[in-house]
């Protein structure tokens, strides 16, 4: 009876026959080969023939890996774009937040300014004077402009209509 066996992709005629392979290589490369068997408890035949074996499996492992690297490289490269982009956007809207900013700070200290006159203890005498008082400032027009001092903002606007200009 006679069967086949797979010997590194040959078909050989013999059962579990095995074939002498010669190669010539440089002695490191032998010396390596056999460090490589004894380190690993085999023999140099043993690790050649598995390696041959293998090589195909490890070759297209490689061939996947390198594939799913450069991939993932694009990948890379493409979110790096996106995030430098993103990153230009934020650091514009950064500045323009900053400016909006000092000009709220400068309207805030302006409006600090304008409302501590309310502060002023003759404004504050004038309006404990007039509180809830009623008064009636006649306009330039003629008409009258009836006015409840309930607070500073009424006193402001009392002392604003008492003016003609």
């Amino acid at each position: 009876m006679e069967t086949t066996a797979t010997v590194v992709g040959f078909e050989s005629p013999v059962e579990n026959s095995k074939i002498v392979l010669s190669a010539r290589c440089a002695p490191s490369l032998k010396q390596k080969i056999f460090e490589d068997a004894v380190e690993l408890g085999i023999t140099s035949s043993e690790l050649i023939e598995n390696r041959l074996v293998n090589f195909n499996d490890k070759a297209i492992e490689v061939r996947k890996l390198t594939e799913e690297l450069r991939r993932q490289q694009e990948k890379i490269s493409s979110m790096s774009s996106e995030l430098t982009i993103v990153a230009s956007g934020l650091q514009e809207e950064n500045l323009k937040l900053k400016q909006e900013n000092e000009g709220l700070l400068k309207y805030a200290k302006e409006a600090s300014a304008f409302l501590s006159v309310f502060n002023e203890p003759k404004v504050q005498h004038l309006f404990q004077a007039l509180k809830g008082k009623q008064d009636q400032i006649e306009l330039p027009d003629g008409s009258t402009f009836v006015i409840t001092y309930n607070s500073l903002r009424d006193l402001t606007l009392g002392m604003i209509h008492s003016f003609e200009i």
